[in-house]
C-alpha cells in the first residue's frame, strides 16, 4: 500500500529541493546570497506551487467531470440501443400488419376492405408513435452528446 501518491511525492520533492537549495545558499553566502538566489527562482517556484495547489483543489472536480462524462456516454449508448430496438419492433409490427393484410380472403371483399382500412389506420398510428418516440430518443442522444463534448477529455 502506497502511503503517498506519485504527484504528492513529486510536489514534496520540489518543495524539499527548494528548501535545501535556499538553506545551502544561506549557509554559503548568507542572507544576501539567498535573497539573490530567490530572486532568480522565485517566479518559477511560485508557478510550481500554484500548479500544485490547482491540481489538489481541482482534482475532485476533474474526477467528477470524468464520471459525469462516462455516465453521459453510457446514456447515449443506452438511448441508441433503445432507439434501434424500437425501430426493429416497429419494423416487425409493420411486416406483421402487411402480412395480415395480404392474407385477407378475396372471397370477402367488403370484410377485406374494412380490415385493410382498420389495419391501415393502425399502421398509421403505429408509424406516428414510432416517429414521436424516435424523435424523443434522438433528442436525448443529442443532449447527451453535448454533455460528453463539454466535459473534460480523457
Amino acid at each position: 500500500m502506497q502511503l503517498l501518491s506519485d504527484v504528492t511525492l513529486i510536489a514534496l520533492t520540489i518543495l524539499g529541493g527548494t528548501f535545501l537549495t535556499l538553506l545551502a545558499a544561506v549557509i554559503k553566502s548568507g542572507a544576501e546570497g539567498a535573497i539573490k538566489l530567490w530572486n532568480g527562482i522565485g517566479a518559477v517556484m511560485g508557478a510550481a506551487i500554484g500548479a500544485m495547489c490547482t491540481y489538489y483543489f481541482a482534482a475532485d472536480e476533474i474526477e467528477m467531470a470524468k464520471v459525469n462524462r462516462d455516465q453521459a456516454v453510457e446514456q447515449v449508448v443506452a438511448a441508441r440501443e433503445a432507439l434501434a430496438d424500437f425501430q426493429t419492433e416497429i419494423s416487425n409490427t409493420n411486416e406483421k400488419i402487411v402480412s395480415l393484410a395480404r392474407s385477407q380472403s378475396p372471397n370477402q371483399p367488403a370484410l377485406a376492405n374494412d380490415s385493410i382500412r382498420a389495419i391501415s389506420r393502425d399502421l398509421q398510428a403505429v408509424e406516428n408513435l414510432s416517429n414521436r418516440k424516435a424523435a424523443q430518443l434522438q433528442t436525448q442522444i443529442d443532449r447527451f452528446q453535448k454533455i460528453v463534448q463539454t466535459t473534460v477529455p480523457n
